[in-house]
């Protein structure tokens, strides 16, 4: 599974094959880099911050709107690792967790089901068989969340 607003390139895919062929069948992964390598210039964004402790990922969380004019957020965030959602085996439990997120929601229109806080339910719970690893991502990601963003990604196209 992958995020829809986020162009990864061709090697972040390549090294996230070759890790699933290197783990279990159980065994999850997912693709980072330093939180501030995926920022954007302009406009705030949310990102799943990754917690990493002997190369598998321990836990996540969520953070919204961050914005890299925020010099406190940033310095206290910039080179934590942030997710861009590659997964094996997760995907039954966070469909399962997403359904009853939306049946005790189905009223409030505004809330946001927050893939990182499912993640982060399945690892720390002891309900899910969940062991997750992690990569670093060496390629830049273009990210395509804000307005304007299309006017970058056109650009960058053009000159490949």
């Amino acid at each position: 599974m992958i995020n829809g607003d986020d162009i990864y390139g061709e090697k972040t895919f390549v090294e996230g094959f070759e890790l699933l062929n290197k783990v279990n069948s159980d065994t999850s992964i997912i693709g980072g880099l330093k939180l501030i390598d995926t920022l954007p210039e302009t406009g705030k964004v949310n990102r799943g911050v990754v917690f990493v402790e002997n190369d598998s990922v321990i836990g996540m969380k969520e953070v919204l709107g961050i914005d890299v004019k925020n010099n406190k957020q940033i310095s206290e965030l910039a080179n934590m690792i942030a997710n861009v959602n590659l997964q094996n085996e997760a995907l039954k439990g966070i469909w399962d967790l997403n359904e009853n997120f939306k049946n005790i929601n189905k009223n409030d229109m505004k809330i946001e089901s927050l893939l990182p806080d499912h993640i982060n339910k399945m690892i720390v719970s002891n309900d899910f068989k969940f062991k997750m690893d992690y990569f670093i991502i060496k390629n830049k990601i273009i990210g395509i969340t804000n307005p304007g963003d299309e006017t970058k990604v056109k650009k960058i196209i053009n000159t490949m």
